[in-house]
């Protein structure tokens, strides 16, 4: 009801909207509509100055009249009959409240908790954060010839002269080879101490690769050498036990098995002598890098960068002082391939100060772009949004189709378009993906942004103190939102 206390206080308010010159009109049908005509209803029984006052109206006189006017009377036996103005109140002491403590509530326990688990696992993220090294673009893969292809038996089968073909025969072996078929066993040659050196070469390859490279018909001159090699030893040995088992003919004639084996065999054979002399002339030459390695390097592209180094000439390399450091600063300054043990021993020191500069660089450039701080809120709030989901949550995207897609769209936008100082922010951030985007059908980021700002102003406020205060101002907007507002001038 209308009171002496809430009369001062709508004196207060009332002046205060008045002295700014903003003139509010309940809308059609309102309850503060129907709250104004129970008030006007009776103004005409109240007689009272209501002259103006320096051109503005004597507000003091107008509320305290109203109060009279809309003020229950007392019946003879001391109970007490309310006013219309009451009447309508009280059709809204159960609506208002409820409808506030449900707002507040969800605010504060889905949405606020949200926010914080946001924020901690983003700061958790960024305080336990190591920083890529630079270093780890590169993965360096050390290259030695196996001992199986300096064996005497190998060295003795390549000294054989063939014919030299120009491809190889394309044999259907059916189901005769499948992944049950034992690669290794067949490559064997019978000889116990070859067959060693043979298993371990395998052992290195492993079983799936053997067989991919006597299934597959690959070509050998756009595989790297480590591969190249592997390939054309797998398919020589392959082809040169089976012209001399003549098995896994599939339909075929000895002789045709023969003659097609035959033709593999002295393909394979001579691409592997090919391979293995490459090979032994970059070792000549000093060479430390293979034509394979990716030395395309960039420390803005987030992959990795695979270099193939030929060990025996970096041991060289090493021992006179080289190191992989300077490997880097090489690939890093020129981006090829055509690095020898006399360039790296001589270079260095001047190879070493350019991989400093490059990691300083990479440094600033993580400073300056912080993407992986980017893709860590994207990853942190996909994460608490699917957390902890309640039924209302679910029933309301169900109802909606479109919004959660909507949802991660405009988060993913929101958080590109942050500087890099804004990326620090990482209560703000939380405040707006989840409060202001994620639940932007509720009234959170209203009662939240009231709750904050307090919080702000007065950091050791309760916070359910603050709850109340931002219930407060909600009640205030829902009843504002049921008038229009103008200036008087």
């Amino acid at each position: 009801m209308i009171n002496d206390l809430t009369a001062v206080v709508a004196t207060n308010l009332a002046v205060a909207i008045s002295q700014s010159g903003v003139s509010l009109t309940p809308m059609p049908g309102s309850l503060v509509s129907e709250l104004s005509r129970s008030v006007i209803g009776r103004m005409d029984l109240v007689k009272s100055d209501f002259s103006e006052t320096d051109g503005r109206p004597n507000i003091d006189s107008i509320v305290s009249n109203i109060v009279y006017a809309t003020e229950g009377t007392r019946a003879r036996d001391g109970g007490y009959e309310p006013s219309s103005h009451d009447l309508l109140m009280d059709n809204y002491l159960h609506e208002l409240p409820t409808l506030v403590t449900n707002h507040v509530s969800f605010a504060r326990n889905v949405v606020y908790k949200k926010m914080q688990m946001f924020a901690e696992e983003v700061n958790s993220f960024i305080s336990s954060l190591k920083i890529r090294q630079a270093e780890d673009f590169f993965v360096v893969k050390f290259f030695r010839l196996n001992d199986f292809f300096k064996s005497q038996f190998l060295s003795d089968e390549l000294a054989a002269s063939v014919v030299i073909r120009t491809s190889a025969e394309i044999i259907n072996f059916g189901e005769s080879m499948n992944e049950e078929f034992d690669i290794v066993g067949y490559l064997l040659t019978g000889e116990n101490d070859t067959d060693e050196l043979l298993k371990s070469w395998a052992n290195e390859v492993g079983k799936t690769n053997l067989l991919r490279y006597v299934q597959t018909d690959l070509d050998e001159f756009q595989l790297g050498v480590e591969e190249r090699l592997n390939y054309s030893l797998t398919n020589f040995l392959f082809y040169r036990n089976l012209t001399l088992k003549q098995d896994l003919a599939n339909g075929m004639s000895t002789l045709q098995l023969v003659t097609k084996a035959s033709v593999c065999r002295d393909y394979h054979m001579s691409n592997l002598k090919f391979s293995i002399q490459s090979y032994n002339q970059s070792l000549l030459k000093g060479d430390i890098l293979t034509n394979d390695s990716e030395v395309r390097f960039s420390y803005m592209v987030d992959r990795n960068f695979t270099l193939t180094v030929l060990a025996d000439s970096y041991d060289k390399a090493a021992e006179q002082g080289a190191s992989l450091e300077s490997l880097f600063g090489y690939v890093a300054k020129y981006g090829q391939t055509d690095l020898t043990v006399s360039s790296l021993v001589a270079n260095k020191e001047e190879y070493e100060r350019v991989w400093m500069s490059t990691r300083a660089l990479y440094g600033s450039y993580l400073l300056k772009n912080k993407e992986f701080i980017r893709m860590q809120l994207k990853s942190s709030f996909m994460d608490v949004m699917n957390k902890d989901r309640s039924d209302d949550e679910t029933q309301f995207e169900t109802s909606h189709v479109g919004f959660k897609e909507e949802t991660a769209k405009l988060v993913n936008e929101y958080i590109d378009s942050l500087t890099v100082t804004e990326l620090d922010e990482v209560d703000s951030i939380a405040f707006t993906v989840i409060a202001k985007i994620a639940y932007r059908y509720t009234k959170a980021s209203r009662i939240i942004g009231d709750m904050l700002e307090l919080q702000s102003v007065n950091p050791d406020i309760d916070m359910k103190e603050a709850a109340y205060v931002a219930a407060v101002n909600y009640v205030t907007d829902f009843l504002m939102e049921q008038c229009y507002s103008s200036v008087v001038k």
